[in-house]
């Protein structure tokens, strides 16, 4: 179970990333993922449907560090936040 204490600080991608890599490590090759259908889709994993694409799958089943995947994911995001600006309606503030 996780209590956020702080949710401006609280990064629950990092979070996620962590666990799904420490689980896999723990369990190795008795943990698999869930396998298709999942909803309305029969052909592709279900955590590929959460998660937009196969890429985190495939880098966790390669041993990544969740440190690597954080870092690909942060540089990602950064990109879309500058792609998006010119769209938002309202600007920040702070």
């Amino acid at each position: 179970m996780i209590h956020v204490i702080d949710p401006i600080t609280y990064r629950p991608c990092r979070t996620s990333l962590a666990l799904l890599t420490i689980i896999k490590e723990t369990y190795g090759d008795k943990f698999t993922w869930r396998k298709p259908p999942y909803e309305y889709d029969f052909e592709r994993f279900p955590i590929d449907l959460i998660l937009g694409d196969s890429s985190i799958r495939l880098a966790l089943d390669e041993r990544k560090e969740s440190k690597k995947l954080v870092r690909d994911y942060i540089q990602e995001l950064e990109g879309f936040l500058e792609f998006r600006k010119p769209y938002l309606m309202y600007k920040e503030q702070c």
